[in-house]
């Protein structure tokens, strides 16, 4: 599954994808600024993501495994 995250959003949320199994792929657009702590916590299936170049912030444990 691949999930887009919608434009005009500029922070990914505190734990928005905690334990997501599901979704192999995120597409992350240009907009994002922030992306919270534990926002990809335990997403063990991700299989693809690019970060924007204009991402200034990635919260502590981000993508802890």
């Amino acid at each position: 599954m691949k999930l887009t995250i919608e434009a005009g959003i500029t922070k990914i949320p505190d734990f928005a994808f905690l334990g997501c199994r599901t979704v192999k792929e995120f597409l992350i657009p240009n907009g994002i600024k922030e992306v919270g702590d534990c926002a990809f916590c335990n997403c063990a299936g991700i299989t693809n993501m690019d970060i924007p170049d204009g991402v200034e912030s990635i919260g502590l444990s981000a993508f802890e495994k």
